[in-house]
């Protein structure tokens, strides 16, 4: 229900909306037995600037601890939230030196405007732009629809086009 309440309240014209996933959930010690413990783990992919690390937290822990309000169990054994990784959501601007000589570099490099698009996937990029203040992009050889799947690979044209556009982009920087 949070999540569908955040479909349809928050909207960016580059990245997909925000969602949460239970991607692993760890209980029990065989099939035969009830398990004595069990927790889950979730991964929220969340809007930059339209959404904050501390508003997410509050919100899946208000949902969650409203939820075990009313099992008669729970209500007496709240859940332990606990956050193991937090990098957040972040947002380049598009008019930004960097991304003007990324631009350039593919133009440059490939004869052809490059599409300015939102990435679906979470990556390091957050931890560079958010952590460390440094300007960030997000760009690759391959599909991104094919990253992280069982036949991952990535064409060798793409990943030679790759080489020379950071290579354009290194000397268009340094220009900068």
């Amino acid at each position: 229900e949070m999540e569908h309440t955040w479909l349809l309240t928050y909207r960016h014209p580059l990245l997909p909306a925000p969602n949460l996933n239970i991607g692993v959930i760890h209980g029990g010690t065989a099939g035969s037995t009830v398990a004595g413990n069990c927790y889950f783990e979730t991964c929220i992919h969340y809007l930059p600037r339209q959404m904050s690390y501390d508003m997410v937290v509050k919100e899946f822990t208000d949902t969650v601890m409203g939820v075990a309000a009313y099992d008669p169990w729970m209500k007496d054994h709240p859940p332990k939230i606990t956050m193991y990784q937090a990098g957040g959501a972040f947002e380049m601007d598009t008019e930004h030196m960097f991304v003007n000589a990324f631009r350039e570099a593919f133009r440059h490099s490939k004869g052809t405007p490059v599409r300015t698009v939102g990435s679906p996937a979470g990556c390091d990029s957050r931890i560079w732009r958010n952590i460390a203040g440094c300007p960030t992009i997000q760009f690759g050889p391959g599909n991104l629809e094919q990253c992280h799947s069982p036949n991952e690979y990535v064409e060798l044209d793409a990943y030679l086009d790759c080489i020379l556009i950071y290579a354009q982009l290194i000397l268009t920087w340094a220009q900068k």
